[in-house]
Parts: C-alpha cells; sequence; structure tokens
C-alpha cells in the first residue's frame, strides 16, 4: 500500500488575532496573508533555554577531528596509557 498527500488540501494554521486579520482582509477584499505572515513564533521557555544551550557550543574543528580520527585508525586508543587517561579524565570530571 503506497500513502501519498496527492489528495490533501493545505489548511493554514494561525493564532486567533492573526486569522481574524485574515478573515477581515478577506471580507474588504484584500488578498490574505500566507501563513508565515500571518502567525508569529514564541518559543517556549524549554526551546529557548536549548537554542542558548547550542549557541554557545564551540564550533566543530576539522583539525582536531582529523587527529582523532588517525589516533582510532592507530589504535592509540587501545594503549593502557589511553585508557587510563580516559579514567583520570572521568574521575576528575566536574559532572
Amino acid at each position: 500500500m503506497r500513502v501519498n498527500n496527492v489528495h490533501l488540501t493545505y489548511v493554514p494554521v494561525a493564532q486567533p488575532e492573526a486569522r481574524q486579520a485574515a478573515d477581515a482582509h478577506q471580507a474588504e477584499g484584500v488578498a490574505s496573508t500566507t501563513p508565515n505572515q500571518a502567525s508569529t513564533h514564541v518559543p517556549s521557555a524549554q526551546l529557548a533555554g536549548l537554542l542558548d544551550q547550542v549557541r554557545q557550543t564551540p564550533a566543530v574543528r576539522p583539525d582536531r577531528l582529523r587527529e582523532v580520527a588517525e589516533r582510532l585508525a592507530s589504535g592509540y586508543y587501545l594503549t593502557p596509557e589511553a585508557a587510563q587517561q580516559t579514567a583520570d579524565a572521568i574521575q576528575n570530571s566536574p559532572d
């Protein structure tokens, strides 16, 4: 069975004030606004907090990624010294 949206129609969702304004414009013969123009988005406090965390995340460093990939390929992280460094880092982590 194949499911597609061929027979579905687009129904815009707007905030009540925006919907009333759009209805008033239509009654006056003014072209309606697009959904993006008719509604505003106010992120929740949780979303705003997550966005702040993302913005504070350091940028990816390609040179560091390349170095780690080379170490993985060479088996560096399979040595007892690497295991000890990892254990020390976990024990000393503030989290």
